[in-house]
Order: C-alpha cells, then structure tokens, then sequence
C-alpha cells in the first residue's frame, strides 16, 4: 500500500520490486483524492468509474476508458468520483519519481 484514507487506497502493481525503468499504481478513490506529484511527468488510465477531474482550476469529466497525460509541473490535482461510485486511477510513472510522503 502506498497510501489510503478515508478517500481511499494507493497501491503499487509494478514498482522497483519488478523493474527500475517505470512504476505503475493503481488509485481507488470513493471520495475526492488529490494526485501526488511524483516529480516527473505520469500518465493516468481510467479501467472503471466516473467522476471529475480538477487541475489548474478547470474541471474535466472523467470515463472509463480515458487516457491523461499530465507534465512534471502539474498544479495540485484531484479527481472524485460521481456521488455512490469508486473510481479508479491507473498511474504510470517513469524511474526515479519520488515516492509519496
């Protein structure tokens, strides 16, 4: 586990254990959650969920099936699911991206 609350949970799929050339997490978020900066750029996959996006105080619509590229100096993030829904987040992080605190 790489960090949960009661917005939800973190973990790790594929992390240095497995390879020191990228990392892949999985975010499940029942209420709203902020992304970590990881210090490099990252890709988000959405397997499942609906919900909302907010980044650089704008607000995208977040579906199954899409695909985000955010850069290394992305603002402060958070995505939430539609009310009585989880979503979930695949994150896939290049090396060397910092761990969260």
């Amino acid at each position: 586990m790489r960090r949960q609350g009661d917005w939800g949970e973190e973990y790790e799929i594929i992390g240095p254990k497995q390879t020191a050339y990228f990392s892949f997490t999985r975010l499940q978020a029942r209420s709203r959650a902020t992304l970590w900066r990881p210090g490099t750029a990252q890709i988000a996959i959405v397997p499942e969920g609906t919900g909302t996006l907010c980044c650089g105080g704008k607000r995208y619509g977040l579906e199954k099936g899409q695909e985000w590229f955010f850069p290394y100096a992305m603002e402060e993030t958070w995505v939430e699911p539609e009310l009585g829904q989880t979503l979930s987040l695949i994150l896939a992080k290049p090396t060397g991206a910092k761990q969260p605190e």
